[in-house]
């Protein structure tokens, strides 16, 4: 357990001498030498006056220092004509995920992340939606933790509560108007 421990450690130090744990931009003449560099990577296209890109550029800074297994870097498109061509990049935000060099993944605007939310709302996707996404592509370790309420549901309280009120989902809907309050009391 110990030698397995030192050598995840001397990883997470070789890799963040490679540039991972930051999130940072590169141009064109780097890109080949950035993404062979690294086991995965990740390269987010975007456009600078495109709101949509800002608020994957967000996202991705948030999580680039929780997860120095990926590096992350994001390129201009209007300065990256030859890559944007080369990798059929159509759609702004566009973010490729690499492995050993090669392209395995794509994510095309919000695609996948926007699951649940009401139209109009779609760019206030919570982080943790393109965090789950970056790790069924690969390039991540992560595994989605549950919230208060749906470990609530799990407890034995929290069954109790239910069956009491008669719902399954915790949520009783039944409002107290002051009088009944007073009457208990």
């Amino acid at each position: 357990r110990l030698a397995q421990m030192k050598a995840q450690h001397a990883t997470k130090i070789e890799n963040l001498q490679k540039g991972h744990g930051r999130y940072h931009e590169i141009c064109q003449d780097d890109f080949l030498t950035d993404v062979l560099k690294s086991k995965n990577t990740l390269v987010h296209f975007y456009h600078s006056d495109f709101e949509n890109c800002k608020v994957i550029d967000h996202h991705l800074s948030v999580l680039a220092p929780r997860h120095v297994e990926c590096k992350f870097m994001k390129m201009d498109a209007d300065k990256s004509p030859f890559f944007i061509q080369k990798l059929q990049v159509q759609v702004m935000p566009t973010v490729v995920v690499f492995r050993d060099g090669l392209a395995v993944a794509r994510l095309v605007g919000f695609d996948g992340l926007t699951e649940g939310l009401q139209e109009g709302h779609f760019n206030e996707f919570k982080t943790e939606a393109l965090e789950g996404w970056l790790a069924k592509a690969g390039c991540i370790e992560y595994e989605a933790t549950a919230t208060e309420a749906e470990i609530e549901k799990h407890t034995l309280a929290g069954q109790r509560r239910a069956m009491m009120v008669g719902y399954a989902d915790g949520d009783d809907g039944i409002e107290q108007d002051a009088e009944a309050e007073t009457l208990v009391q």
